[in-house]
């Protein structure tokens, strides 16, 4: 690939990097500066980032860690050869839409606790395989996750998020899926399709009710449900074959656990049982 670094932009670079402290990219060398491969922007009082580090097109991971950061700048979709996104910006509101050029894409970490939405446009990184969400804030899931078939790895941390797009149910390589959302109300019905799933954790004060089509994810190893509130438990867990830990809190008392434990005996790869039900 053609090294576009220019010499203002090292010089600019270097400026930067200096008055923050990126020892990374206090580099004078073209080369070394261009074929850096991982940088970590580590400082809370960056208040922006210049566009000359998105030059640096074959950066495999980038990590930003910046507090005061409210905006990233659209360059960073010059980026092509980004393999691992990770960023930590508590002031950050939203993310540029240009984010959808990082085609090469696989890992995506994304904790902003203002940020309120996601650019529909990440349904265009189809080779994410991993998503983790940490935003307290943020309202809704795109409908464009449908498009995201290579995912593996879904882990979503929202107080704000109240259910899920039934799109999600077009994930069929899903292996992983982790919620930890306590105003979460209901899931979709399509989770049924997601038969690939080996390891299911949903963590919500307001949901009540499970839907019924969870006995179809015949390969769950994991099944850990933390929902205090819940009125029910899925019938047919006894279909749920390939179970090996179950971690079960529910305090409403509504449970009938008699009829669970009819079920969970059936299980011969059990491994691990926990069950707090007062």
């Amino acid at each position: 690939m053609k090294n576009n670094l220019t010499e203002k932009d090292i010089k600019t670079i270097n400026k930067w990097a200096e008055k923050y402290g990126i020892k990374e990219l206090k580099i004078n060398d073209k080369e070394k500066n261009f074929n850096l491969k991982q940088l970590c922007i580590f400082n809370t009082n960056i208040k922006y980032i210049t566009a000359a580090i998105f030059k640096i097109t074959n950066l495999k991971s980038l990590s930003i860690y910046c507090n005061n950061l409210n905006r990233l700048p659209k360059e960073i979709g010059d980026l092509i050869n980004l393999k691992e996104l990770s960023i930590y910006c508590e002031n950050l509101e939203s993310l540029p839409n240009e984010i959808e050029r990082l085609t090469n894409l696989e890992s995506i970490r994304i904790e902003c606790e203002n940020l309120k939405r996601l650019p529909k446009e990440i349904g265009n990184l189809i080779n994410l395989k991993k998503i983790y969400i940490h935003c307290e804030n943020l309202k809704s899931l795109i409908n464009e996750i449908e498009r995201l078939t290579n995912l593996e790895s879904i882990h979503i941390e929202s107080e704000n998020l109240k259910q899920l797009p039934k799109e999600i149910g077009n994930l069929i390589n899903l292996k992983e899926l982790s919620i930890y959302c306590k105003n979460l109300k209901s899931l979709p019905n399509e989770i049924e399709k997601l038969t690939n799933l080996e390891s299911i954790h949903i963590e919500s004060e307001n949901l009540k009710q499970l839907p019924k089509e969870i006995h179809n994810l015949i390969k769950l190893k994991r099944f850990d449900i933390d929902c205090p509130n819940s009125e029910n438990f899925p019938d047919g867990i006894a279909k749920l074959i390939n179970l090996e830990t179950i971690y079960i809190i529910n305090s409403n008392g509504k449970l009938n656990l008699q009829y669970l434990i009819r079920g969970i005996v059936k299980l011969n790869n059990l491994k691990s049982l926990y069950i707090d039900i007062e």
